[in-house]
């Protein structure tokens, strides 16, 4: 039998496998959104000119340590966030000694104090590592107030005192300043904080009350010695971790 010349030839077109979808190397990197953040103040300084505090120290400058936590509560438009944060600071003893007579030969005082925050703030994220910021804060303080009166009068047989007193004073501040981060990149992101404004509180009375009067001395219980201002300019630098 003759072969069967009309059945199709078998195909001579290749077989290609289908190619791996190519990679775009252009592809812009990951971003995170952080919205809650821990800071740690390095420095925060309030400078208090009152002359009540030259009771405690010869410089103007009260140093304070502070930390804090915060949350984006509300993205706004034109890249403007809307945050609040809750903190503590600690103002640790200032003391000074001063020979002037003041209560004895003589005298020795120091303030401390601890301070609760609660704060708002409008960030606006120019960059993605760059935001301005106005923030407004609400403080409640106490102050320790430690008064000590040494050397004694030995005509008299008078001999030093100690006084110690408590107080509650409430206030707030305005600040402004800058927040500058890495890229947001990574899920923990770092940065610092700058920022400067006015804080302004209820100045807090030196009496001499609750302590140990001086054997021989005239009761002097009650005695006003001045009021201590606690409102100022302030400075603060704080590293910030956002997440």
């Amino acid at each position: 039998m003759a072969p069967n010349t009309d059945a199709m030839p078998p195909s001579s077109v290749p077989m290609t496998a289908s190619p791996a979808p190519a990679t775009d190397v252009n592809s812009p990197p990951r971003t995170y959104e952080h919205r809650f953040s821990v800071t740690l103040d390095v420095a925060n300084v309030l400078w208090r000119a009152n002359r009540g505090y030259d009771l405690f120290s010869t410089d103007d400058a009260s140093w304070r340590i502070a930390i804090g936590a915060g949350y984006d509560v509300l993205k706004l438009p034109h890249q403007m966030v809307l945050a609040l944060d809750i903190g503590g600071m600690f103002e640790p003893g200032q003391g000074s000694n001063n020979s002037s007579g003041l209560l004895g030969d003589s005298l020795r005082a120091s303030v401390s104090g601890s301070t609760v925050l609660l704060a708002g703030s409008l960030r606006w994220s120019v960059l993605p590592w760059l935001s301005p910021y106005g923030r407004l804060q609400v403080v409640a303080s106490r102050y320790n107030i430690d008064i000590h009166t040494g050397g004694g009068d030995s005509a008299s047989g008078a001999s030093g005192g100690e006084w110690v007193y408590h107080k509650a004073a409430g206030g707030g501040a305005l600040g402004a300043g800058l927040m500058l981060n890495l890229p947001p990149r990574n899920p923990v992101n770092v940065g610092v904080l700058l920022e400067g404004g006015y804080w302004l509180q209820q100045s807090v009375d030196l009496v001499l009350q609750n302590g140990e009067v001086p054997t021989g001395s005239i009761p002097v219980a009650g005695a006003t010695l001045g009021t201590l201002g606690n409102s100022g300019p302030y400075l603060r630098f704080a590293g910030v971790l956002r997440f």
